[in-house]
């Protein structure tokens, strides 16, 4: 039986009771197959399926590529949550995709794995594009946090962004970035870089 500590200190029924399609939730359970998936594994992946319209967990690269792909390394086997956001909880295409959740972990995560990043100038478009998504996210979570009086400062909240191999690493476009976006955010700490694998 899974541990939803993680779920419940951050109230989502709460936080976005105030969305019909969630208003209409009639219990726990269906607002947790609607917006959650969890594992406890040591090592899982996610991937950005199309075909399902939202990020799932995957237990190996089914051909997909490592870079295409996160990596989460979950060693102390914890009761790990990914929070279908992009395509679920929102619109497709205008929001970050997901997010990953444990106890004391926060972490927004935009995959732009298919982007074809052939000039300087696309590849910052698609990094701006990328923080912008998670940013609007961020926003509104911590405005309704804030309504509902949930302290964040107990959370190591973060935010990636995941990559293909053919687009440049760190950049100066990336750290200008990174460093805005964590600009925007010092108040909760929160940090943002460009990663294809993450511990938690």
């Amino acid at each position: 039986m899974a541990d939803f500590t993680a779920i419940a200190q951050l109230r989502f029924r709460q936080l976005y009771g105030d969305d019909n399609k969630f208003s209409l939730c009639s219990n726990f359970n269906d607002l947790f197959d609607e917006l959650f998936e969890t594992t406890n594994r040591g090592l899982v992946f996610v991937w950005d399926d199309k075909s399902q319209s939202h990020s799932v967990f995957i237990d190996n690269s089914r051909g997909i590529g490592a870079d295409r792909i996160l990596k989460v390394n979950n060693p102390r086997h914890e009761d790990l949550f990914l929070w279908h956001i992009d395509g679920v909880m929102y619109q497709r295409g205008t929001k970050c995709d997901c997010a990953l959740l444990n106890t004391s972990s926060l972490c927004f995560v935009e995959f732009k794995s298919e982007a074809q990043n052939n000039t300087p100038m696309q590849a910052q478009n698609e990094y701006l594009k990328a923080s912008s998504q998670i940013e609007v996210v961020l926003n509104d979570f911590i405005h309704r946090a804030e309504h509902e009086a949930i302290d964040l400062h107990n959370i190591n909240i973060r935010a990636i962004a995941v990559f293909n191999k053919t687009v440049p690493r760190n950049n100066a476009s990336q750290k200008f970035i990174k460093r805005k976006f964590q600009k925007e955010f010092e108040k909760y700490g929160i940090r943002f870089d460009f990663l294809n694998e993450i511990d938690m």
